[in-house]
């Protein structure tokens, strides 16, 4: 992954002439900064020894599969490992020149792209641009033109006594405003207190109870009436009329019963074992004689 990372950074580099960092130098750094991390976990342990030769055993077992995949892979990459002291290095050697002119390719396919895309936009920027950029300056300079004249103008008629003159009909319609609502609120207040404000409230509340008090009274009738009803002779005559339909319904259902029997039972087997028969039979051979 190392040796492919490489490849990608050293095609974008020679394409696009930009300059990225190395990923060799930050896995490097990364492994180093690993074996650091393992060098202070092996100090810190009560048995060094211990720690190192399980060190030992995983160096061994490195090698071991190293050896495994080189003998099933014939392709494989070879693999280096080295001990000293408490840090494991690995170096993996791998053949990246295919992948190289891959991304070399790709990468100089995405850029003649681009370049297929904007070049006709550049050609005609460079002929055009200057007269588009003068153009929205002259726009943008005659708006402002607009904006200036208009607010001088305001600006004089404003100041030459106008302005003053609608101010002061502002603030005086907002002022009789106001006194009207003061005057209306002041002399309704005092005809309701001078005349007969409090006897037109007792009279609106008086209505309101004379309601309730009717109200009351009905409903008072109505337990008074729940308590007395007989429900009897509703029950007694309605149980009259069912057992007078009761033979009624009976003689209907029977006649149902029989003319199902008796008509339509009868008439669909006549229909299904001789009608139809008889109809295909007479549509089959009219279409055999023609």
């Amino acid at each position: 992954m190392t040796a492919v990372a490489n490849s990608a950074v050293k095609a974008l580099s020679e394409v696009f002439g930009i300059k990225l960092m190395n990923t060799t130098d930050g896995v490097a750094e990364s492994s180093s900064q690993a074996a650091e991390n393992y060098s202070d976990m092996a100090t810190s342990a009560e048995a060094t020894v211990e720690a190192q030769e399980n060190a030992l055993a995983s160096f061994d077992q490195i090698n071991k599969l190293a050896d495994n995949s080189s003998s099933s892979d014939t392709n494989a990459s070879p693999v280096v490992g080295t001990l000293s002291g408490n840090t494991i290095s690995t170096t993996v050697d791998v053949d990246t020149s295919d992948a190289d002119k891959k991304l070399k390719d790709f990468f100089y396919w995405v850029k003649s792209s681009f370049n297929t895309i904007f070049t006709p936009f550049k050609q005609a920027w460079d002929k055009n641009g200057v007269k588009v950029t003068d153009s929205m300056r002259f726009a943008f300079e005659g708006v402002w033109s607009v904006i200036k004249s208009i607010g001088g103008s305001f600006t004089d008629v404003w100041s030459n006594g106008t302005g003053e003159q609608i101010s002061e009909h502002l603030l005086g319609i907002w002022t009789n405003i106001n006194n009207t609502i003061g005057y209306v609120s002041r002399n309704f207040s005092s005809a309701w207190s001078d005349s007969s404000g409090t006897k037109i409230i007792q009279d609106i509340l008086d209505i309101f109870n004379d309601i309730l008090d009717t109200i009351e009274n009905i409903t008072a009738d109505t337990v008074e009436w729940a308590q007395n009803i007989d429900f009897s002779p509703l029950i007694t005559s309605f149980e009259n009329v069912t057992s007078a339909l009761k033979p009624l319904t009976a003689d209907i259902f029977d006649g149902i019963e029989w003319f199902w029997d008796n008509i339509l039972l009868p008439m669909a087997s006549w229909t299904i074992s001789t009608l139809i028969p008889t109809f295909l039979n007479l549509l089959a051979a009219a279409y055999k004689s023609s």
